[in-house]
């Protein structure tokens, strides 16, 4: 088995977006957390879900949780028979838990992008067929519809926290599958800080994140991060890496989302199938100076309010972008309908120009 190396942080730059603070990874790539082409797949046995109480261990607390949190495993047409549970080779695989007792299951929007197929493991093994009911491509959220078969049990679902709670200092137990492999793998560590945001370097930030130092690999991606109390607190999403020679190590550097962004994600997927974001309708490319217009969409805010292949958009209501503060980081600090001013360069000069912001298409 080869599996491929994680994917850099990366989007399309097709608008523009908003929030958080941010930090910028001088010398350190940033990697997403799922694996592709996998296969060999073993599964630890499940142990009976039970509520977490005081003073419990790391392992006490993993091993009455680990039952709500289960293997992802996407499909493409075409893939080769590979031998065991599943009989077919995955495209890809990741982790994910269980939102709700109707089989409802979190995961990253990452890994499961493309995919025709997916298939869920739980703990016991148990595979079960399952369906995407929307993804969030801004905060890599995805929601799984579970669909057991005849005599298959839904598995129990994880009991989900106030992460505005979450201290620096708190320790943090993270599950999942690293490699796609060794299911139900526990690391443990302490959150180093919250409110974290990773620059993606495409024009926008993956905020609202929580840093802890619990060992995290390719595959961990959509796994729980659990508090003490047993609670998910946060979804696992990256971790970043050392790419000089001479840098100091990066080991253990890992991010998750924080849990009230994924639940308010979450149901937000549930209740409209999307997340209602602000639509620009550009192609860009972002560069130190600000956003290069690449091509404007026909009937789109920002042909109608005259944006052109060239524009290079250094500002949003008088806020410079930079590279710490993307274009779109700055137009999703607003709602669809808002009307915002962009600051344009144009001929070598600067005009303005206001921009009634649309509702970002779901398929986008």
């Amino acid at each position: 088995m080869h599996p491929h190396q994680p994917s850099r942080v990366a989007a399309a730059v097709m608008e523009p977006a908003g929030s958080a603070r941010r930090l910028p990874f001088m010398l350190l790539s940033v990697l997403l957390l799922a694996v592709a082409m996998v296969a060999s797949v073993t599964f630890a046995p499940a142990i009976s879900a039970q509520t977490a109480t005081e003073d419990q261990t790391a392992a006490d607390v993993a091993e009455q949780v680990q039952d709500s949190v289960v293997t992802v495993y996407t499909y493409i047409p075409g893939g080769m028979f590979a031998p065991g549970q599943t009989g077919e080779e995955p495209s890809g695989a990741g982790s994910g838990w269980v939102y709700s007792d109707d089989g409802l299951v979190v995961t990253n929007r990452h890994v499961v992008v493309g995919a025709e197929e997916v298939k869920v493991v739980t703990a016991d093994g148990t595979i079960i067929p399952a369906e995407v009911v929307g993804t969030d491509w801004y905060q890599d959220v995805a929601v799984l519809q579970l669909n057991p078969e005849a005599g298959q049990e839904l598995p129990p679902a994880a009991s989900i926290g106030d992460s505005s709670e979450v201290r620096a200092g708190d320790q943090v137990i993270a599950i999942g599958t690293p490699l796609g492999q060794f299911a139900n793998t526990v690391t443990v560590g302490h959150v180093g800080a919250t409110s974290r945001a990773l620059n993606t370097g495409t024009g926008y930030s993956l905020g609202n994140l929580i840093q802890h130092d619990a060992s995290l690999s390719p595959g961990n991606s959509g796994g729980p991060l659990f508090s003490m109390d047993g609670d998910v607190i946060g979804m696992n999403v990256a971790k970043v890496d050392a790419v000089t020679t001479g840098v100091a190590s990066a080991d253990d550097i890992g991010f998750a989302i924080d849990g009230n962004t994924v639940v308010a994600v979450v149901e937000e997927i549930v209740a409209n199938g999307s997340v209602a974001y602000p639509y620009l309708g550009i192609q860009s490319q972002a560069t130190p100076q600000g956003v290069v217009v690449g091509g404007v969409e026909a009937g789109s805010p920002a042909a109608d309010a005259g944006l052109q292949p060239g524009d290079m958009i250094v500002a949003v209501d008088g806020e410079r972008v930079d590279a710490d503060q993307g274009v779109i980081d700055l137009l999703y600090d607003h709602e669809p309908g808002e009307t915002v001013t962009l600051t344009i360069v144009r001929d070598g000069g600067e005009i303005e120009l206001d921009v009634e912001l649309g509702t970002r298409p779901a398929d986008l």
